[in-house]
């Protein structure tokens, strides 16, 4: 039973990382991408007067992640092979997902940093969009240094060639 949900779960966590599961680019970006959260949600639950730590930011922030993407995946799996509607496949896991971490984070996260609802879920949002920025940061600085790699491999295959037809 959990085998599907995880397969799912992976496959949606490619999409959002577009690299394979396991593979270091997936891991730099699944890393910038959570560290980017994790620090923005602890300066925002700063500012909105809370003295928790980064261990309960941490939490404030990862449990709303993790019930919308299973929200997502479960959406996936067992809904969207019940409805005949064009429309769900493209946009009802994604809406799952958005209200799922709406409603997780005015319930839990708000309950752990000590917040008014509407500021836990401007935190979750504020940090899920930094999140993103460094993600996209960080997948064009791997674009740019595959970039050069492939540059430098190629100027070194011409090197190479007219080194070979001097001799």
């Amino acid at each position: 039973m959990l085998k599907p949900i995880l397969d799912a779960l992976i496959a949606f966590l490619e999409v959002v990382f577009p690299f394979e599961a396991g593979t270091a680019e997936f891991y730099i970006l699944l890393g910038c991408a959570i560290g980017g959260m994790l620090i923005v949600a602890r300066l925002l639950s700063g500012v909105f007067s809370s003295s928790k730590g980064i261990v309960i930011t941490a939490f404030a922030v990862m449990i709303p992640l993790l019930l919308a993407a299973l929200g997502y995946v479960l959406v996936e799996l067992y809904a969207l092979p019940e409805i005949q509607a064009d429309w769900a496949e493209q946009f009802l896991p994604w809406a799952t997902f958005g209200i799922v971490f709406v409603l997780a984070g005015a319930l839990v996260s708000s309950k752990l940093w000590d917040f008014s609802k509407v500021s836990a879920v401007l935190a979750l949002v504020l940090a899920g969009l930094a999140g993103m920025s460094l993600q996209y940061a960080a997948q064009v600085v791997m674009g740019v240094v595959d970039a050069g790699g492939s540059q430098v491999e190629k100027r070194e295959r011409v090197l190479d060639e007219s080194m070979e037809n001097t001799n």
